[in-house]
């Protein structure tokens, strides 16, 4: 059974969100609409959301680990992602997948899942960020 990563204490994890730096990506499914969240996007409208080898390395550079409530519950969510491969420098491997909401998710080898967000990452990809204060 997995279990779920809650390594939010200050360190090296909560700089990244992930528990080392990563030495490998492969992005293995682009522009996809999946059936695990509801919305209204369309096949049409998630196949142009396509991200980038060093995206996808920018966002795991950037993103913060998010607890279960925040992921599955309070954060935005989309049918449009990516998913793809993941090697950490230790050698650990993994399956990932970013929606355009900026939601993140790592299934590392062993059973470790890893949930992140990324409100600062700037692919035009992804869907604009919201700003209350400046939006109004």
């Amino acid at each position: 059974m997995a279990h779920l990563l809650t390594l939010l204490a200050a360190g090296p994890v909560a700089a990244t969100g992930l528990p080392g730096p990563v030495s490998d990506i492969r992005i293995t499914v682009n522009g996809a609409r999946g059936n695990d969240v509801s919305g209204e996007e369309t096949a049409a409208q998630c196949a142009r959301f396509r991200l980038r080898q060093r995206e996808v390395r920018a966002y795991f550079a950037t993103a913060r680990l998010v607890d279960e409530r925040a992921y599955h519950h309070d954060l935005e969510m989309s049918r449009c992602h990516a998913e793809g491969l993941v090697t950490l420098a230790d050698g650990r491997r993994g399956r990932w997948r970013i929606d355009r909401e900026r939601r993140g998710i790592v299934a590392l080898e062993g059973g470790d899942v890893i949930l992140l967000h990324c409100p600062r990452c700037t692919a035009r990809a992804f869907e604009p960020v919201h700003d209350p204060e400046r939006d109004g």
